[in-house]
């Protein structure tokens, strides 16, 4: 049987904060300028392709997140889906800007 103990513990578990409030919106900036770097250093004959691919994931994204709310709200926001996304995604275009430029190490 659960206490009363228990019960506080894990409610205070699934409600609490985050630390430090997220910020989607300081995010998307720095995604948005890896994209431009990725794209403006890919010929014209492949930026129409990351452009559609772009776009692509952004309904993922919004579809993704939309899915965890409705499905999971204890344990996610809509906020929080989209901030996690956002930073896979910038770590997914560094690794393409380093596999575009020949670049060891970290893309900024």
């Amino acid at each position: 049987m659960i206490n009363i103990v228990s019960l506080y513990l894990l409610s205070s578990l699934l409600w609490a904060s985050p630390v430090e409030p997220l910020n989607v919106a300081a995010v998307s900036p720095d995604l948005q300028k890896l994209e431009e770097m990725l794209l403006f250093g890919l010929p014209a004959s492949r930026q129409r392709q990351f452009i559609e691919a772009r776009t692509a994931w952004r309904k993922y994204r919004d579809a993704e997140c939309g899915f965890r709310q409705v499905n999971f709200p204890m344990w996610t926001s809509v906020e929080e889906c989209k901030h996690l996304m956002l930073h896979q995604r910038a770590t997914d275009i560094r690794l393409q800007l380093r596999w575009q430029h020949g670049l060891p190490g970290n893309v900024r």
